[in-house]
Protein backbone atom coordinates (compact mmCIF):
# COMPACT_ATOMS: atom_id res chain seq x y z
CA UNK A 1 0.00 0.00 0.00
CA UNK A 2 1.34 3.66 0.61
CA UNK A 3 1.76 6.03 3.07
CA UNK A 4 0.81 9.82 1.89
CA UNK A 5 4.07 11.83 2.32
CA UNK A 6 3.22 15.51 1.79
CA UNK A 7 -0.07 17.29 0.38
CA UNK A 8 0.06 20.29 -1.55
CA UNK A 9 -3.14 21.90 -2.02
CA UNK A 10 -4.33 24.62 -5.07
CA UNK A 11 -6.75 27.73 -4.67
CA UNK A 12 -8.17 26.14 -7.57
CA UNK A 13 -9.07 22.94 -5.71
CA UNK A 14 -6.90 21.05 -6.96
CA UNK A 15 -4.17 18.71 -5.06
CA UNK A 16 -0.61 17.30 -5.52
CA UNK A 17 -0.31 14.55 -3.47
CA UNK A 18 2.98 12.55 -2.62
CA UNK A 19 3.20 8.85 -1.65
CA UNK A 20 6.00 6.55 -0.45
CA UNK A 21 5.20 3.07 -1.65
CA UNK A 22 4.84 0.67 1.68
CA UNK A 23 3.53 -2.81 0.47
CA UNK A 24 3.15 -4.32 -2.92
CA UNK A 25 -0.37 -4.55 -4.72
CA UNK A 26 -2.16 -5.39 -7.50
CA UNK A 27 -5.08 -2.83 -8.92
CA UNK A 28 -8.15 -4.95 -9.17
CA UNK A 29 -10.44 -1.77 -10.12
CA UNK A 30 -10.25 1.96 -10.84
CA UNK A 31 -13.48 4.22 -9.76
CA UNK A 32 -13.80 7.09 -11.72
CA UNK A 33 -16.69 8.47 -10.67
CA UNK A 34 -14.63 11.37 -7.96
CA UNK A 35 -13.01 13.98 -9.07
CA UNK A 36 -9.95 11.61 -8.08
CA UNK A 37 -8.77 8.47 -8.57
CA UNK A 38 -9.83 5.51 -6.05
CA UNK A 39 -9.08 1.79 -6.82
CA UNK A 40 -9.94 -1.15 -4.88
CA UNK A 41 -6.69 -2.91 -4.61
CA UNK A 42 -5.44 -6.17 -3.31
CA UNK A 43 -1.67 -6.65 -1.34
CA UNK A 44 0.80 -9.27 -3.28
CA UNK A 45 2.21 -11.24 -1.14
CA UNK A 46 5.50 -12.69 -1.31
CA UNK A 47 5.73 -16.35 -1.58
CA UNK A 48 8.24 -18.10 0.87
CA UNK A 49 11.06 -19.57 -0.61
CA UNK A 50 11.60 -23.85 0.74
CA UNK A 51 15.08 -24.63 -0.95
CA UNK A 52 17.18 -21.42 0.20
CA UNK A 53 20.50 -22.55 -0.50
CA UNK A 54 19.43 -23.04 -4.41
CA UNK A 55 17.74 -19.33 -4.34
CA UNK A 56 21.01 -17.72 -2.41
CA UNK A 57 23.23 -19.51 -4.96
CA UNK A 58 21.20 -18.07 -7.89
CA UNK A 59 21.16 -14.64 -6.34
CA UNK A 60 24.75 -14.57 -5.86
CA UNK A 61 25.17 -15.46 -9.52
CA UNK A 62 22.62 -12.80 -10.53
CA UNK A 63 24.75 -10.23 -8.40
CA UNK A 64 27.99 -11.20 -9.97
CA UNK A 65 26.69 -10.74 -13.45
CA UNK A 66 24.93 -7.53 -12.99
CA UNK A 67 27.72 -5.97 -11.29
CA UNK A 68 30.17 -7.19 -13.71
CA UNK A 69 27.73 -5.24 -16.59
CA UNK A 70 27.77 -2.12 -14.74
CA UNK A 71 31.35 -2.28 -14.32
CA UNK A 72 31.92 -2.72 -17.70
CA UNK A 73 29.30 -0.30 -18.69
CA UNK A 74 30.85 2.26 -15.95
CA UNK A 75 35.02 1.76 -17.28
CA UNK A 76 34.28 2.29 -21.36
CA UNK A 77 32.73 5.88 -19.76
CA UNK A 78 36.06 5.98 -17.80
CA UNK A 79 34.15 5.54 -14.16
CA UNK A 80 35.21 3.68 -11.07
CA UNK A 81 32.28 3.10 -9.21
CA UNK A 82 31.78 0.32 -6.16
CA UNK A 83 28.41 -1.21 -7.22
CA UNK A 84 26.16 -2.33 -4.33
CA UNK A 85 22.73 -4.21 -3.64
CA UNK A 86 20.57 -5.26 -1.27
CA UNK A 87 21.91 -8.42 0.47
CA UNK A 88 18.83 -10.44 0.68
CA UNK A 89 17.63 -12.42 -2.77
CA UNK A 90 13.82 -10.40 -2.95
CA UNK A 91 15.32 -6.97 -2.55
CA UNK A 92 18.07 -7.81 -5.30
CA UNK A 93 15.77 -9.24 -7.46
CA UNK A 94 13.62 -6.06 -7.44
CA UNK A 95 16.95 -3.91 -7.85
CA UNK A 96 18.21 -5.70 -10.77
CA UNK A 97 14.46 -5.44 -12.09
CA UNK A 98 15.25 -1.81 -12.12
CA UNK A 99 17.96 -1.43 -12.94
CA UNK A 100 17.94 -3.45 -15.89
CA UNK A 101 16.33 -1.91 -19.50
CA UNK A 102 13.28 -3.85 -19.51
CA UNK A 103 9.92 -2.10 -20.87
CA UNK A 104 7.51 -0.71 -18.45
CA UNK A 105 5.20 -3.83 -19.05
CA UNK A 106 8.38 -6.16 -17.98
CA UNK A 107 9.37 -4.60 -15.01
CA UNK A 108 5.55 -4.66 -14.16
CA UNK A 109 5.23 -7.99 -15.22
CA UNK A 110 8.62 -8.76 -12.39
CA UNK A 111 6.92 -6.82 -9.55
CA UNK A 112 4.23 -8.60 -9.98
CA UNK A 113 6.02 -12.05 -9.88
CA UNK A 114 5.16 -13.45 -5.80
CA UNK A 115 8.24 -15.68 -6.21
CA UNK A 116 11.77 -14.77 -6.04
CA UNK A 117 13.22 -17.72 -7.12
CA UNK A 118 11.00 -17.45 -10.71
CA UNK A 119 11.80 -13.45 -10.52
CA UNK A 120 15.96 -14.39 -10.12
CA UNK A 121 15.67 -17.23 -12.39
CA UNK A 122 14.27 -14.17 -14.86
CA UNK A 123 16.70 -11.91 -14.10
CA UNK A 124 19.54 -14.50 -14.72
CA UNK A 125 18.35 -15.61 -18.40
CA UNK A 126 18.20 -12.27 -19.64
CA UNK A 127 21.46 -11.45 -17.80
CA UNK A 128 23.30 -14.30 -18.80
CA UNK A 129 22.10 -13.96 -22.91
CA UNK A 130 23.81 -10.71 -22.52
CA UNK A 131 27.66 -10.21 -23.70
CA UNK A 132 28.80 -9.28 -20.45
CA UNK A 133 33.14 -9.16 -20.06
CA UNK A 134 33.58 -10.68 -16.65
CA UNK A 135 35.50 -8.89 -13.92
CA UNK A 136 39.51 -9.93 -14.08
CA UNK A 137 38.33 -12.26 -17.61
CA UNK A 138 41.31 -11.36 -20.46
CA UNK A 139 39.88 -9.63 -23.51
CA UNK A 140 39.17 -11.93 -26.41
CA UNK A 141 40.35 -10.79 -29.43
CA UNK A 142 38.01 -10.15 -32.28
CA UNK A 143 38.87 -10.39 -35.92
CA UNK A 144 37.50 -6.90 -36.19
CA UNK A 145 40.35 -5.78 -33.57
CA UNK A 146 42.86 -6.50 -35.20
CA UNK A 147 41.73 -4.88 -38.80
CA UNK A 148 44.60 -2.51 -38.30
CA UNK A 149 47.23 -4.73 -37.97
CA UNK A 150 46.29 -7.38 -41.00
CA UNK A 151 48.08 -6.43 -44.34
CA UNK A 152 46.88 -8.12 -47.18
CA UNK A 153 50.76 -8.73 -48.67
Amino acid sequence: MVRIVDVHSYTDGRFDINVLGVSRFRIRQLDESMPYLMARVEPIEEITVDNTDEVELLAKQCRHLCEDLIRHQLRVAELDVDVRFPDGPEGLSYSIANLLDFTLIQKQAFLEMTDTKARLEAMFDHLAEMDIPRENEPKRLRAIDLRDWVSVN
